[in-house]
Protein backbone atom coordinates (compact mmCIF):
# COMPACT_ATOMS: atom_id res chain seq x y z
CA UNK A 1 0.00 0.00 0.00
CA UNK A 2 1.39 3.29 -0.51
CA UNK A 3 1.87 6.00 1.70
CA UNK A 4 -0.23 9.40 0.73
CA UNK A 5 2.18 12.09 -0.23
CA UNK A 6 1.94 15.36 1.51
CA UNK A 7 3.89 18.30 1.45
CA UNK A 8 5.08 20.75 4.23
CA UNK A 9 3.73 24.51 2.73
CA UNK A 10 4.86 27.68 5.04
CA UNK A 11 1.56 29.71 6.24
CA UNK A 12 1.23 33.29 8.26
CA UNK A 13 -1.05 32.67 10.45
CA UNK A 14 -3.58 35.65 11.97
CA UNK A 15 -1.07 37.39 14.14
CA UNK A 16 1.92 37.57 11.87
CA UNK A 17 3.31 33.78 13.06
CA UNK A 18 4.16 31.58 10.51
CA UNK A 19 4.13 27.96 10.74
CA UNK A 20 4.12 25.23 8.45
CA UNK A 21 0.69 23.01 7.19
CA UNK A 22 0.85 19.48 6.09
CA UNK A 23 -1.09 19.59 2.76
CA UNK A 24 -1.58 16.95 -0.17
CA UNK A 25 0.72 16.61 -2.61
CA UNK A 26 -0.67 16.62 -6.51
CA UNK A 27 -1.54 13.24 -7.52
CA UNK A 28 0.53 10.71 -8.81
CA UNK A 29 -0.66 10.49 -12.11
CA UNK A 30 1.79 8.51 -14.30
CA UNK A 31 0.59 8.32 -17.33
CA UNK A 32 -3.00 8.74 -16.71
CA UNK A 33 -2.52 12.67 -18.43
CA UNK A 34 -1.19 11.27 -21.48
CA UNK A 35 -4.36 8.87 -22.00
CA UNK A 36 -6.97 11.17 -21.21
CA UNK A 37 -5.17 13.42 -23.69
CA UNK A 38 -4.97 10.38 -26.18
CA UNK A 39 -8.89 9.46 -25.62
CA UNK A 40 -10.60 12.35 -27.46
CA UNK A 41 -12.55 13.26 -24.01
CA UNK A 42 -11.31 16.60 -24.20
CA UNK A 43 -11.56 17.57 -27.90
CA UNK A 44 -15.12 16.05 -27.57
CA UNK A 45 -16.36 18.06 -24.46
CA UNK A 46 -14.82 21.55 -26.41
CA UNK A 47 -17.33 20.47 -29.50
CA UNK A 48 -20.22 19.68 -27.74
CA UNK A 49 -20.25 22.68 -26.01
CA UNK A 50 -19.10 24.28 -28.91
CA UNK A 51 -16.18 25.69 -26.89
CA UNK A 52 -18.93 27.39 -24.27
CA UNK A 53 -19.46 26.07 -20.67
CA UNK A 54 -19.87 27.39 -17.18
CA UNK A 55 -18.76 25.97 -13.97
CA UNK A 56 -21.71 23.23 -14.05
CA UNK A 57 -20.31 21.68 -17.38
CA UNK A 58 -16.64 21.44 -15.99
CA UNK A 59 -18.09 19.68 -12.52
CA UNK A 60 -19.56 17.38 -14.57
CA UNK A 61 -16.79 16.42 -16.81
CA UNK A 62 -14.22 16.37 -13.47
CA UNK A 63 -16.40 14.04 -12.55
CA UNK A 64 -16.52 11.70 -16.00
CA UNK A 65 -13.08 11.74 -15.49
CA UNK A 66 -13.00 10.86 -11.94
CA UNK A 67 -14.47 7.80 -12.52
CA UNK A 68 -12.41 6.86 -16.13
CA UNK A 69 -9.65 5.35 -15.99
CA UNK A 70 -7.56 7.92 -16.31
CA UNK A 71 -7.82 9.36 -12.54
CA UNK A 72 -5.93 10.33 -10.69
CA UNK A 73 -5.07 13.68 -13.09
CA UNK A 74 -3.63 17.01 -12.02
CA UNK A 75 -7.48 18.92 -12.93
CA UNK A 76 -5.00 21.84 -12.80
CA UNK A 77 -3.34 20.64 -15.99
CA UNK A 78 -6.66 19.35 -17.22
CA UNK A 79 -8.09 23.04 -17.27
CA UNK A 80 -5.24 24.15 -18.95
CA UNK A 81 -5.40 21.67 -21.38
CA UNK A 82 -8.84 22.15 -22.04
CA UNK A 83 -8.46 25.93 -22.51
CA UNK A 84 -5.80 25.05 -25.18
CA UNK A 85 -8.42 22.89 -27.06
CA UNK A 86 -10.87 25.62 -27.38
CA UNK A 87 -8.17 28.00 -28.38
CA UNK A 88 -7.48 25.86 -31.00
CA UNK A 89 -11.20 24.95 -31.77
CA UNK A 90 -11.84 28.75 -32.12
CA UNK A 91 -8.47 30.04 -34.24
CA UNK A 92 -10.04 29.07 -37.26
CA UNK A 93 -13.06 31.18 -36.43
CA UNK A 94 -11.34 34.16 -36.00
CA UNK A 95 -8.88 33.59 -39.21
CA UNK A 96 -8.89 36.06 -41.70
CA UNK A 97 -9.27 35.23 -45.35
CA UNK A 98 -7.12 37.27 -48.09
Amino acid sequence: MKAKKTTMKIVKRIGGKSGLKKTAAAPDCGGNMEKLIKSGILEIFVIENKASWDHQEWLRLCEEISNSEFYPVDFDQVGLLLENKKTAYLEPRNAVIA
